[in-house]
């Protein structure tokens, strides 16, 4: 029988283990708070108080925690060592916080991939097309443990680096979270006018399903890398005007106009910078200013 040990059950932690009981294996727990293993335990899933005990019975070890500092105070203190112990670590963090722990864990006889998973846990271990999680560190040891990790998620291999994970975790959480603040700073505004946000969500669908197809169309990407920002459709002072008069209207309903004003102001700053007769892409000269 497989085996696998996984370390914080939040409701990651224990998605991931009802799959791997599901599936068949047999599931070691650990959980600082105890109760949350309780209907894992009476589904067959093995539970000890002593991390150390829980991570002596597997030899994969998949850590779910809410960041680095939290996987260093549980797994800093630990009374044995990790000699054959594969550590995947899907807890978030910078991809320098996973080069440390993989030094460290690589001292303790151990080996480590670092992860970051893309979905929900209410889409762990579902057929769903979106449903990924993004590894890097040593390939041969992620080729190994690839069938065992595929049963969470589809498995998409970065690279080496431990680091690159995290760093394509960390960009795409970066797209969730200012369109999800962008969707939800547009309601505010909506609400300030007495419309309910419920009537304007057809509209904000309908925009984000065309929103790849305007990206497509800038050609963002290719200008980024090419540092030919095409101006000649549309270019930054034209989204300049716009931006301010967001920025406006959200001053105008008496909501909190941070959002805007931010890139009101990163529009301004690149404007500044010669790039006003430039496509928007060019505010990328901006972000990037002290980029490697």
């Amino acid at each position: 029988m497989n085996e696998v040990t996984i370390i914080g059950l939040g409701p990651m932690g224990q998605a991931m283990a009802k799959t791997y009981l599901n599936n068949g294996y047999k599931v070691s727990l650990w959980n600082r708070t105890k109760s949350k293993a309780d209907n894992l335990v009476k589904e067959g899933c093995f539970y000890d108080r002593s991390i150390t005990e829980v991570i002596k019975r597997s030899q994969l070890i998949l850590v779910s925690l809410t960041n680095y500092d939290v996987f260093w105070s549980i797994l800093e203190n630990l009374k044995t060592d990790l000699n054959g112990k594969v550590i995947v670590n899907l807890s978030s963090g910078t991809p320098q916080e996973a080069r440390e722990v993989s030094q460290w864990i690589i001292q303790q006889g151990g080996s480590f991939l670092s992860a970051g998973i893309m979905v929900p846990p209410s889409l762990v271990g579902k057929d769903d097309p979106n449903s990924y999680t993004f590894y890097s560190g040593p390939k041969k040891l992620f080729e190994q443990y690839q069938a065992d990790l595929a049963v969470l998620t589809t498995t998409d291999y970065k690279g080496e680096d431990v680091g690159l994970a995290m760093l394509y975790y960390q960009a795409m959480l970066n797209i969730l979270y200012t369109s999800m603040t962008g969707v939800i700073q547009s309601y505010a505004l909506l609400k300030a006018g007495k419309i309910n946000a419920i009537d304007f969500e057809p509209y904000t669908h309908e925009f984000l399903k065309f929103l790849p197809t305007l990206i497509q169309q800038a050609n963002i990407a290719a200008e980024i890398d090419t540092k030919n920002y095409d101006g000649s459709q549309q270019n930054l002072k034209m989204m300049l005007a716009g931006a301010k008069h967001v920025t406006e209207t959200a001053k105008e309903a008496n909501i909190d106009f941070s959002v805007p004003k931010s890139i009101e102001a990163l529009f301004q700053n690149t404007v500044n910078d010669g790039f006003g007769g430039n496509s928007t892409a060019s505010i990328f000269e901006t972000l990037y200013a002290n980029g490697d």
